[in-house]
This record gives C-alpha cells, structure tokens and sequence, in this order.
C-alpha cells in the first residue's frame, strides 16, 4: 500500500547502527520502521509530496544515509507518505517514508476563509440566538443558522470537542501556521436549513468531507456546527465523541487541501483547449474516484484512534451515526448475539478496524458517559424542545 497521513503521535523510533528502528502510529494504523526502511526527508513541493500517496512515485529515490536523517522528523505535526506491507497482525511493515513538516498551503487558506461564516455569539441574558452566516461567491444564497442561546449547553459541546483535539494541536501556539482554532457550535436545526447547508457545501469544488457524514459540518477553518437534531438522536458521551472526532480529523487531516492541490494541478497540467479540457476532467475523475474512499476511511480510522487516546469508549463508536440521523440498531460489539449484516459501509468498516486494532483493550477503562449525557438531554430539551419534537 501507498498512503501518507499527518503524524499526531510521538514515534517510539531510534537510530541504531544500521538504520532507524521502532513503532509509530499514523493513517491509524500501527507501523513498524525496520533498519532497512528507506527514510527521506521530503524536498520539493509540500502539496506534492501530501498526494504523491495516490500514485506510486519515486518519493524515496537516493535516500540519504540514516545519520544524515533529521531525527526532528519524527515528530507531531509531520506529513507521512509510506509504502509497506500488511502483516498477519495487522501491523504494517514500512518499506519506505518520506517525512516533511507541515507547512501552510495558501490554496488551503483561501478555501477556509471562504468557507468560514460570520458567527454572531448569542446574548445569553435575553436568551437571543446567535447566527453562522455563510456568504460568498461560492454560495448561491447566503445560509444562515441559528446558534442555540443556551450557555451550559454550548460549553458541554465545546469541552467535549476540546477534548478530542491531538495533544500536539492544543500545545501548538496560536503563531504557530499550522494551528487549527477549532470552534463548537450547537445550532438550531428547525426545517431543512442544516441539511440544505450541508448539500451545499458539499456540491461545492475542491471541498472534501467524510461523505458519510450529515450528523455535523466541520469547516476547514476549524468552524463545528453541531444541529441539535444530532443531539437528540445519540445517547453518551462517546457517540458524541464519535460524531466530533470523524469531523476533526478530517479537519487536521487537511482533506480538503488535498482535493484544492490536485484541482489545481489537473488545472495546469494541459492546455487551455478541448483536449485538455477532456484530458483535465478524466484526470480530475480518477483523482476523486480513488480518493472519496481513502479519505472516509481515513477519517474514520483516525477519528476512532483520537476517541482512544482521549479515553472515550471506541465500541460506542460504529452506532453513533445511525443513532445521529434516527436509525439506531443493536452493537455486535456490545451484543455478540446480533448480525453486522444490514448496516451502512462506514459502520462495518468501523467495526472491523476496531476489532482488529483494539482488541484486547479494557473497555471497563473507557468513559462512556451515559448518565452525563442524559442530563445535557434535559437542558437541551428545555433550551429547545422543538428539536424534541422534530425527532418524534
């Protein structure tokens, strides 16, 4: 496999005499670097060296001999594009990987200013709503959302959020290029206008979000729009957590960059005639074809991953997005007499990787939070019983 992924973890890799050798989690997978592993720091563009895990190209060509290798590589915040092959276990073993940091992508920038709204806080002494407000060339109309006045429950969403935040982006200083001001949001969801929204968005060009997603809008920019239909329909902390975390590393995973890059360069890559605009459009559709797969299942992967480490119960994690949209069923991971079968793509996906991977943890350790979160379901009910009623 060729793949490449953020790092958000702190390898357990050191130089030996032969090369570098340890174990490091990335692309939420467990990995293993072995003295033979070709390792490179990336030199040339930083957005080619992000996709150049859809094609098998020649990342690490000459690679320079392992005391020559920057060990401040491996290091949080460090863009992998690895190759490597599965083993029984799971574990891959890396035949080569290219590191480079994480730079900004004016592309990447641009697409978060755009897709950023106008938030105006709520005024919760008179219990006024506050509003996102999308506008902007990209959309048709502007879109707006009403933020829930309703302090506690605002704060209950957004510490649950914080919490799911990599160690590495929250130590991260705001000067830092590479921070993500993430930012939680319950909004009202009364009719279609979140559903509407998210259509929208998701038409939009070189935008990438887990296609499997409609529970919450995560933005680029870090902006989490959280409807309250969505908090109506999971039951503990840890769907909750289920549901942010997909969002957030989509997010940090940088996605849509990805998808802004390779627009681009398809854009460039022929000429400005019909040719190349037919040439342009088969390289665009097989780019997105191989890469709307990879990146839900990367978002998953690494949602589930972040929900781990941040102590979050992960076997609460495969119901949350049927539990989010109404249509809950029993947990073969909890329930070991009920069938897998029947349920969405992304479902079974989570279920598996979680088998394989997590086996052997004690879920006894894990928060769940169903008891806390019954309580927020009061508040919230007396902050907008609307939503209640949408749900019935």
């Amino acid at each position: 496999m060729v793949r490449g992924a953020l790092l958000e973890e702190k390898p357990q890799v050191s130089r030996t005499g032969q090369g570098w050798a340890g174990t490091l989690w990335l692309d939420g997978y467990p990995m293993r670097i072995a003295p033979d592993t070709k390792l490179r720091p990336w030199i040339g563009s930083f957005l080619s060296f992000r996709t150049a895990h859809l094609y098998d190209g020649s990342i690490v060509t000459s690679p320079p001999p392992a005391s020559a290798f920057p060990a401040s590589l491996f290091q949080p915040n460090t863009w992998a594009t690895y190759r490597g092959s599965r083993l029984a276990d799971g574990t891959i073993l890396l035949d080569r990987i290219g590191l480079s940091p994480n730079l900004p992508y004016a592309g990447c920038e641009k697409i978060s200013a755009e897709l950023t709204p106008t938030i105006q806080l709520p005024n919760y002494a008179t219990r006024a709503s506050g509003s996102a407000l999308f506008h902007g060339r990209r959309f048709v109309h502007s879109k707006v959302l009403g933020i829930l006045p309703d302090r506690n429950v605002q704060d209950y969403v957004s510490r649950l959020g914080t919490s799911l935040i990599p160690q590495y982006q929250t130590a991260m200083p705001e000067t830092n290029a590479a921070e993500v001001h993430f930012r939680f949001y319950v909004v009202q969801s009364a009719g279609a206008t979140f559903d509407d929204l998210v259509s929208n968005v998701d038409a939009l060009p070189y935008v990438a979000r887990p296609s499997w997603d409609d529970a919450v809008l995560a933005l680029p920019s870090g902006v989490i729009l959280v409807p309250t239909s969505t908090l109506t329909g999971v039951g503990s902390d840890a769907q909750l957590a289920a549901i942010l975390s997909g969002g957030i590393a989509s997010v940090l995973q940088g996605q849509s960059c990805t998808v802004s890059y390779e627009n681009s360069q398809s854009r460039e890559t022929y000429p400005d005639d019909q040719m190349g605009a037919n040439l342009n459009g088969m390289n665009w559709a097989a780019f997105t074809y191989g890469f709307v797969l990879w990146r839900d299942e990367q978002a998953i992967r690494i949602g589930i991953r972040q929900r781990y480490l941040a102590g979050y119960d992960i076997g609460e994690a495969p119901v949350a997005w049927a539990a989010a949209i109404g249509k809950p069923f029993t947990n073969p991971l909890t329930d070991p007499t009920q069938s897998a079968t029947g349920i969405p793509w992304y479902t079974a996906y989570a279920f598996d990787y979680i088998s394989q991977f997590y086996s052997d943890v004690d879920y006894s350790k894990l928060k769940r939070g169903r008891a806390e979160y019954a309580a927020y379901l009061k508040e919230l009910r007396e902050a907008d019983p609307e939503a209640f009623d949408q749900r019935r």
